[in-house]
């Protein structure tokens, strides 16, 4: 029974030992190792249950001896005691492992959210292990990038390759290097790597870390780029640039800067600014420091331009400058420094004197013009308002100069003019001014100087350029000069009627006889025609400007063999005054001409004779020519050719039926003028008249060189020539020569029948005379169904 005992006891043993190894197994973990145990032990126990089972079937002949089953129940037991003092072991051995993953995933979630790429490669750089950042680095996949080599990521011509690195790493250990690997788009990624070689028992491994420097190498080359921009900016900017400390001291200057102080920047270089450049004002030469510190201090930007000189420290040559100094600031907005430019304006203020120069004075003489000269008058007019200080104005006006540039050029009558200043200024004070005003004119402000003393230097002046003399290629000229001297005292009035007093007494002085001076006084009748001239000369204007001109019309009738010819029509100027009264050209002729208005006032016949002939059909007319007089004035006028020619092409008249009618005086004064504007014209089929031949008593030789088609004889020879023989051989001359020289002659103030008749019997081809017809307005003179389509001009 003992032995039946101890065998129910040893299963029960070993099937508790199983089950509790299963417990074990879950509880624990090592589910192998507790499975095979647990295993183990069932099958023991099964074992003691078939031997109990024959126990009891053989009970009590057969029974195992009872010492076997001790031993049994006592290795059960053991299996028991063994079962339970193993579980701590593996309880602590599981403790490790999951310690252990706990480490590995801890490691593998920072490996993950770092930013920098980690790598576990073979010591031939095939990649073992990736994190996160590698991966989205190189733009590939964990599974695309394990098991590659890393040198195949890169790209061609990367120099010394990845591998080769890690593969040195066996003999170094750790290493550091930048390399270049390609992204799955195509860019290429840069990157700092750290590698370490790690030997585990017989295990080699390389860990390497990435960082993308992509971002930072192209920042850096930016920065370079634009460093390097900025550097050859300054280096070829036209300005001087110097960086200046903290401290005031110098950190940079370009070159532009070197020329300008006339130091190196290596010379100067962390020296106080003082040791470059120094400056001083141009004009009182005081030294002007430059604005650094104050800059530096208020932190906003200084400018200097007026007046600044800059001399370098160590050369003389001195350049105008305009100066700025602005503050240099760091990333937290202090000042640390400033910047000072230098921008050379001395080229820029010697243009500036240049034009104040040429704004004040005579291109040709050096003198004194006439604006600045009447800024001086201004100021002398002041001073007499305010003071008794006396003063006086010189008006000269050359005599002859006209000869001196007809005969010998522009050239010559400049030279002369320069000439002539200089004698002028050796005879007057230093405190005196001399003026060009124009042309041959000249002004002189004699200050504190009263009329007196005035004359004395006026006919002083006269009497030095009447002895001057003015040889030019082997010519010798005399010329003489007329002086209006006009006194400035507390009673003088306007700058326009100082001027215009002066002009008149000069005008006075040349009308007497030239080459003399004439004082102005307030009731002096020769003043007081000219003056007159002068109203006349603005009633001309106000004309001009009101549209009040009228063109009246004369027939020229044929005679002899020009009998069958269409008649001719002069066309003669005439002014309407305020009151709508006609003015006789007598009147304003002569004041036009001296105040050069003829030019206007020949342009507006010119254009209403055409826009009359261009408004009404000339084929129904009977009169074959129309015949406009033109002054000597016009003749001279560079511009005038060309608003005849463009009001022909404007109105489209036809050149045919026009004649210009110029005087024999006007031809001479302007004789190379002449010769041009008729060739000129002619050419477009215009012909001319050469009026009032015969009363320059000039030389026939003019007739040679002059393409004229008529010549109109001299009224003072027709009206007497029936009187006087002396007339008559006048007239007979001046027809036979035009008609030996092919021209067709007219004869003008023809006042009766019987010189009507003695005309046609000598053979002239046309006259012109009250006999004949009258002046009348040109729209009377037209057919009358055209009148409608002209206004009354």
């Amino acid at each position: 029974m003992d032995v039946i005992f101890v065998l129910g006891v040893s299963i029960l043993l070993q099937f508790a030992a199983a089950f509790y190894a299963l417990w074990l197994m879950r509880a624990v973990g090592g589910r192998l190792a507790w499975l095979a145990l647990s295993g183990a032990l069932f099958m023991m126990g099964v074992r003691r249950s078939l031997t109990f089972i024959a126990a009891l079937e053989g009970y009590p002949a057969r029974l195992p001896p009872l010492s076997t089953e001790l031993v049994a129940l006592l290795i059960s037991a053991l299996m028991v005691v063994a079962v339970v003092a193993i579980r701590p072991i593996f309880l602590g051995i599981r403790r490790s492992e999951q310690a252990l993953a706990r480490e590995i995933r801890r490691n593998q979630l920072i490996l993950d959210s770092s930013p920098d790429g980690f790598v576990i490669t073979d010591v031939d750089g095939c990649v073992r292990e990736v994190n996160r950042a590698a991966c989205r680095m190189l733009g590939h996949t964990a599974h695309t990038l394990i098991g590659h080599r890393l040198d195949e990521f890169e790209p061609s011509g990367s120099g010394v390759s990845i591998t080769r690195h890690i593969r040195n790493l066996t003999d170094i250990g750790q290493a550091w290097f930048e390399t270049r690997l390609r992204h799955s788009s195509g860019d290429i990624v840069e990157l700092d790597v750290t590698a370490k070689y790690v030997a585990v028992g017989e295990e080699r491994f390389v860990y390497i870390f990435f960082r993308d420097i992509t971002a930072r190498n192209q920042a850096e080359a930016e920065l370079f780029r634009a460093r390097e921009q900025a550097l050859v900016t300054l280096e070829a900017i036209g300005d001087g640039v110097l960086t200046t400390d903290i401290d005031g001291n110098i950190q940079y200057m370009n070159p532009v800067a070197e020329t300008l102080t006339g130091v190196r920047a290596t010379e100067v270089m962390g020296l106080p600014l003082s040791a470059a450049l120094r400056l001083r004002d141009e004009h009182d030469e005081r030294d002007i420091e430059a604005p650094v510190q104050r800059c530096m201090q208020e932190n906003r930007r200084f400018r200097m331009g007026v007046n600044a000189l800059l001399t370098g420290a160590q050369q003389a040559a001195s350049f105008s400058v305009e100066l700025s100094v602005s503050p240099i600031h760091n990333a937290d907005g202090g000042v640390v420094g400033t910047v000072i430019v230098l921008h050379d304006v001395t080229e820029l203020r010697g243009l500036a004197s240049q034009l104040i120069y040429q704004a004040t004075h005579d291109s040709l003489t050096g003198l004194i013009n006439r604006r600045e000269f009447e800024v001086r008058l201004e100021q002398a007019l002041e001073s007499a308002a305010s003071s008794s200080l006396p003063c006086a104005l010189c008006y000269l006006d050359l005599d002859q100069f006209k000869v001196v540039n007809d005969t010998s050029g522009h050239v010559a009558g400049d030279e002369l003019l320069r000439q002539l200043s200089h004698e002028l200024e050796q005879n007057i004070r230093d405190a005196d001014t001399l003026a060009r005003l124009g042309g041959d004119e000249f002004g002189i402000l004699l200050v504190d100087c009263d009329l007196a003393r005035a004359e004395q230097v006026a006919d002083k002046l006269r009497a030095v350029v009447q002895d001057f003399r003015f040889v030019w290629q082997q010519n010798i000229f005399e010329i003489g000069v007329s002086i209006g001297l006009v006194p400035i005292g507390s009673g003088a009035s306007s700058l326009t009627d100082l001027l215009s007093a002066a002009d008149s007494a000069c005008y006075v002085a040349k009308e007497n006889g030239r080459n003399r001076v004439h004082v102005f006084q307030h009731d002096d009748t020769e003043l007081a025609r000219h003056h007159g001239q002068m109203q006349w000369m603005q009633r001309i204007q106000r004309a001009l400007d009101d549209d009040r001109f009228q063109i009246h019309a004369q027939s020229i009738m044929p005679l002899g063999d020009a009998a069958g010819n269409s008649p001719h029509v002069e066309l003669l100027i005439r002014m309407l005054d305020e009151n709508g009264e006609i003015i006789a050209p007598c009147n304003f002729i002569s004041a036009a001409e001296r105040y050069h208005l003829m030019p206007a006032v020949d342009r507006w016949v010119v254009r209403n004779t055409f826009s009359i002939l261009a408004r009404h059909d000339l084929a129904v007319s009977p009169v074959g020519m129309y015949a406009i007089n033109l002054s000597g004035q016009s003749l001279g006028d560079e511009l005038f050719l060309g608003d005849v020619l463009q009001m022909f092409d404007e109105f489209g008249v036809d050149p045919v039926r026009i004649c210009f009618e110029i005087t024999e005086t006007a031809v001479i004064a302007n004789i190379g003028h002449a010769q041009h504007f008729i060739e000129v014209l002619r050419e477009r089929g215009c012909r001319f008249s050469l009026d009032d031949f015969g009363s320059g008593l000039s030389s026939f030789s003019y007739l040679k060189v002059l393409p004229v088609d008529f010549l109109k004889i001299d009224g003072s020879f027709v009206q007497a020539m029936l009187r006087d023989e002396n007339d008559l051989t006048m007239v007979k001359s001046i027809n036979q020569i035009g008609h030996v020289m092919g021209m067709q002659t007219v004869a003008e103030f023809v006042e009766d029948g019987s010189t009507l008749e003695h005309l046609r019997i000598l053979g002239v081809d046309y006259a012109q005379g009250y006999v004949i017809d009258r002046p009348r307005p040109f729209i009377d003179t037209l057919p009358p169904r055209l009148r409608t389509l002209t206004g009354a001009v």
